[in-house]
């Protein structure tokens, strides 16, 4: 072999060499991810637990609208939705909540803690982004934090005028319409309003009642809008409205056995029957029904600079004349009332940031605002 021949040959394998490398290191750049599991922004990859996040791209294209949509996408969740509208069972790492019970995770939505079992199970609009907590989060989301955390994200109003409408159609006269409008007030404030109307005869029909839009109909309304304001350089306010309303039925079961013994005593063949062979089928004569209305209020403010005054001997004198830069929201509140819940709380916060963590709390008639002061 000459030298001008193992020259290009080595010239060819050292090529053969760097290309592969050149497209390891192209695809080794992953996609910065920000999550607020620990109720501070921060990359995910320095989030010291198991999470999975479900960015907007992921559920724009998985057409992710209702909670089982997602947790099917989740590891180590699961979801039981067989039962009423909002009546669901949630099992993260086999952690399982009871059925019209509290709830064994905690759900945040836009920084708000739902407190109301029946607020997972609901059609989302505008999702930003989904973020699941795998393991216990009692520490920052409460005693009913056993098994993790589910926070979702949604979209804030945008400072540019916008519309938006979609609308799809499908089988058994199901329809679905969803609009979006985004309306700049001011340089500092925006809205935007959101709304969606679904409906559907469902797959099943009551033979008896003759009728295919008695068994496993639904129809729904929801209505959203949020308002965000940029009160100053130091302080943002960030406030939601939404109500909906379901129309659909109460469960459904048929009853398919499995006894062979009984089948074989009783000379009855239906007692001992192949589950997939079973012909669905409904002959209720009484049309059921589950009717359910919520209506929620929720926000918070972010101030970014507070002063603290003296307060005397006992309390917070060592604080006298103190800037504090705060990192999280100082006030959240949020009003709900939904199917089995008529709650009301005002939480009034100071960061986590300075060595002492006041809180206030007062009771005063129907709402509660909790006080105490927490070395941290």
């Amino acid at each position: 072999m000459t030298k001008q021949t193992k020259w290009i040959l080595g010239m060819l394998i050292a090529v053969l060499v760097i290309i592969p490398q050149q497209n390891v290191q192209s695809q080794s750049v992953i996609e910065e991810i920000t999550v607020t599991a620990r109720q501070r922004e921060e990359s995910l990859k320095d989030v010291p637990g198991a999470v999975t996040v479900l960015t907007k791209n992921q559920i724009e294209r998985s057409g992710v609208q209702r909670a089982k949509d997602f947790i099917a996408l989740t590891p180590g969740v699961t979801i039981v939705d067989t039962a009423e509208v909002g009546d669901t069972q949630v099992s993260i790492r086999g952690i399982n909540g009871a059925r019209d019970a509290e709830t064994s995770f905690g759900l945040i939505i836009d920084g708000i803690v739902m407190t109301n079992p029946a607020a997972l199970n609901r059609e989302y609009l505008d999702l930003q982004q989904i973020e699941i907590v795998k393991g216990p989060q009692g520490a920052l989301y409460g005693r009913n934090a056993s098994a993790g955390a589910i926070i979702i994200s949604t979209t804030k109003p945008s400072d540019k005028q916008s519309y938006t409408v979609k609308a799809s159609i499908a089988d058994d006269s199901t329809y679905a319409v969803t609009g979006r409008a985004d309306i700049p007030l001011d340089d500092t404030m925006a809205l935007s309003v959101t709304a969606n109307f679904n409906t559907t005869d469902g797959w099943h029909t009551n033979t008896f009642l003759n009728c295919d839009d008695c068994v496993d109909q639904y129809e729904s309304q929801d209505i959203y809008a949020r308002l965000t304001w940029d009160v100053d350089d130091d302080t943002s306010i960030d406030a939601k409205f939404r109500y909906g309303e379901v129309d659909t039925t109460s469960i459904l079961f048929n009853p398919v056995f499995e006894l062979p013994g009984f089948a074989a005593f009783l000379g009855n063949p239906d007692l001992y029957e192949e589950v997939n062979d079973h012909p669905w089928s409904w002959v209720s004569n009484i049309p059921h029904f589950n009717d359910q209305a919520s209506l929620e209020l929720s926000g918070y403010i972010v101030i970014l600079k507070i002063v603290l005054v003296q307060m005397g001997p006992v309390g917070l004198s060592n604080f006298s004349s103190q800037t504090l830069h705060v990192l999280l929201p100082l006030l959240k509140f949020s009003m709900q009332d939904l199917p089995c819940l008529h709650h009301k709380e005002y939480l009034l916060r100071y960061p986590r940031q300075h060595f002492w963590e006041p809180i206030l709390q007062h009771d005063v008639m129907a709402h509660n605002i909790r006080s105490e002061i927490k070395r941290i």
